[in-house]
């Protein structure tokens, strides 16, 4: 799993909130959370990690920062 996938994770878990709250609340795909979370979509836009960080209730800054260490990573 990816540093921003597991962040997202437990921010919805922490939240008690369901991958469909999530989507909903970011306007993104299910999908896309899913997605997201076990590392399978790499590279997602600053507006999505926005909208993720809105959803989650967490600064998107945290959320750019996992993806960038992802980036790193890879």
């Amino acid at each position: 799993m990816s540093c921003l996938g597991e962040m997202i994770k437990t921010l919805r878990h922490t939240r008690d909130l369901s991958l469909q709250d999530v989507a909903d609340a970011a306007e993104i795909s299910k999908a896309h959370v899913w997605e997201l979370e076990r590392g399978k979509s790499i590279n997602p836009t600053i507006e999505t990690l926005c909208k993720l960080g809105i959803a989650l209730k967490t600064d998107a800054v945290l959320l750019c920062s996992a993806a960038i260490v992802d980036q790193g990573s890879r």
